[in-house]
């Protein structure tokens, strides 16, 4: 039997009650495309939620606030995240959703995409390379930054989930909310999914809005054709694979049994 082989922080801007299980469904899928042998369903994987006063500072954006109370917050995500990337056995990676908040088309111009780099990566990776000073120890560029993984859809999480046609349909139906328009729309994203990342606010654009996240994530989630679409959700999966000390710890949970 496997042991744990791995962590995974999972941190989120959103602040619905099934905001946690929506990017664990969705960092379930992402995993398996990296290596379609690791064991998500086993304890190899531990995925975990953060302290209340870290899930704080991720909701809203809060971490990129200019106000000084929510500044206190992002210090303490950002220990928060360190601490998890430093953590050796199992090794610790932290996936951070946040929305692009701009069409695919229009990722180059996204605030949070920069705001995240000054405000988040940058102090969590002078916090390590401080670390590995004061333990007199050369710190590794190539990992330590890469194991926070950016988990960011262009608009936002549904142009992915939305991208789940089939069980959206089936949503719709149980709701009795099926308007004509709707399952228009599901037959044009059926046809195009790539339409749903040059959308703005795509939640907005179909009655389930965003009430049904969780269970869109994890009905049959149509990962590989999402991945296929060559947008936000390919080079999230891409970054992943681009993550050494990640692959090597996905391979870790099935090897052994080989």
């Amino acid at each position: 039997m496997v042991g744990e082989q791995l962590s995974i922080l999972v941190l989120t801007e959103d602040s619905s009650s099934s905001a946690e299980a929506t990017l664990e469904a969705l960092s379930k899928k992402m995993v398996r495309l990296v290596d379609p042998c690791c064991k998500t369903q086993s304890s190899a994987i531990r995925f975990e939620p953060a302290d209340d006063r870290a899930k704080s500072a991720a909701r809203a954006n809060r971490w990129k606030s200019r106000q000084c109370r929510d500044q206190q917050a992002s210090r303490a995500l950002i220990r928060t995240i360190t601490n998890h990337l430093l953590q050796q056995s199992p090794p610790g990676f932290v996936f951070f959703h946040f929305d692009g908040d701009r069409p695919w088309s229009e990722r180059a111009h996204s605030e949070n995409l920069k705001r995240f780099g000054e405000v988040i990566e940058g102090p969590v990776l002078a916090a390590l390379r401080f670390h590995c000073k004061q333990a007199e120890r050369d710190l590794d560029e190539s990992a330590p930054e890469t194991k926070l993984i950016r988990i960011v859809p262009f608009y936002s999480i549904e142009a992915w989930l939305l991208q789940n046609t089939r069980a959206a349909r089936r949503l719709l139906k149980k709701t009795g909310g099926c308007r004509q328009a709707d399952s228009a729309l599901l037959d044009a994203w059926k046809a195009d999914p790539s339409l749903l990342d040059e959308l703005s606010k795509p939640k907005e654009q179909i009655c389930l809005g965003a009430r049904f996240n969780k269970e869109l994530a994890s009905s049959a989630f149509p990962a590989k054709k999402v991945e296929r679409v060559r947008k936000s959700f390919a080079l999230v999966v891409d970054s992943m694979r681009a993550c050494q000390p990640l692959v090597d710890a996905l391979r870790t949970t099935w090897e052994q049994q080989a």
